[in-house]
């Protein structure tokens, strides 16, 4: 798995040999349903998603699995780097 940060708490992307460049798991760390909701409705904005859902293993752990697919002209990883700009964004707007 490698850290891709972003400012919001630790996230990272797991290592799989089912994976891609344009698919891709996330898991976020220390997060819950109102950061991925969140990121989900951002990733489903994008045209170049084709699928973004996410997942809570266990409701005892502050984890979130977060998978992003896109069409082979996005990377997974872009995709989501593009999306929490975006929120981050839309949150300055707000409270603005």
């Amino acid at each position: 798995s490698s850290d891709i940060g972003g400012g919001f708490g630790h996230l990272w992307r797991v290592a799989s040999a089912m994976e891609s460049d344009c698919h891709a798991t996330f898991v976020l760390e220390d997060e819950d349903h109102t950061l991925a909701n969140s990121l989900r409705l951002m990733l489903n904005g994008n045209p170049a998603v084709s699928f973004c859902g996410y997942s809570s293993p266990h409701p005892s752990q502050r984890l979130v699995n977060l998978r992003v697919q896109c069409a082979p002209s996005e990377t997974a990883k872009h995709a989501l780097k593009t999306a929490l700009d975006d929120l981050r964004e839309a949150n300055r707007h707000i409270l603005a």
